[in-house]
């Protein structure tokens, strides 16, 4: 079995599948776009299903509105951390500029210059690790008892499962 993971495929530029070949698309990054492959299916040349992740994720939230409302909140830390971070990176980057433009002395300049590297460097530590443990704790606090959710007992969105048996 063969697995190819493409990035974004604004403008496909993938040859087709062989003949008899079929391919899984997720495309749950398009978010409400996520169905719109029908470009990349004539591209690959036909044979590919749409996993419609993300058709399955609004639908386990519509499901769980208490998960739904966590979600939310979840992302919107998420979203403020990296609009505070990107504004952190925006001001360090700002400061090595100045550095490279205003210091005329090489020992002088390459100590700043080697502080505001470092400085940029933690921000991107702490930042990760913000991140990963704001992730971790929301993983933690929505992990559901073994045995209260299954993929046999949940409802099926989208395409069938069956395909060919080498998926």
């Amino acid at each position: 079995m063969t697995i190819t993971v493409l990035g974004p495929q604004r403008r496909p530029t993938v040859t087709p599948l062989p003949p008899g070949t079929a391919a899984a698309t997720i495309t749950a990054g398009w978010r409400a776009r996520e169905p719109d492959d029908a470009e990349l299916g004539r591209v690959l040349g036909g044979g590919t299903v749409n996993l419609r992740l993300y058709e399955r994720w609004l639908d386990v939230l519509d499901r769980d509105r208490e998960l739904a409302d966590a979600e939310v909140n979840h992302r919107a830390v998420a979203e403020e951390l990296q609009e505070l971070y990107s504004l952190q990176v925006e001001r360090a980057n700002q400061a090595m500029d100045a550095i490279r433009r205003t210091a005329t002395r090489p020992r002088t300049r390459d100590g700043a210059q080697s502080d505001a590297e470092a400085a940029l460097r933690l921000l991107d530590e702490r930042h990760l690790d913000r991140m990963s443990t704001i992730r971790a704790e929301f993983e933690a606090a929505w992990r559901r008892p073994s045995g209260t959710w299954s993929p046999a007992t949940a409802p099926r969105s989208g395409p069938s499962w069956t395909g060919p048996a080498s998926w």
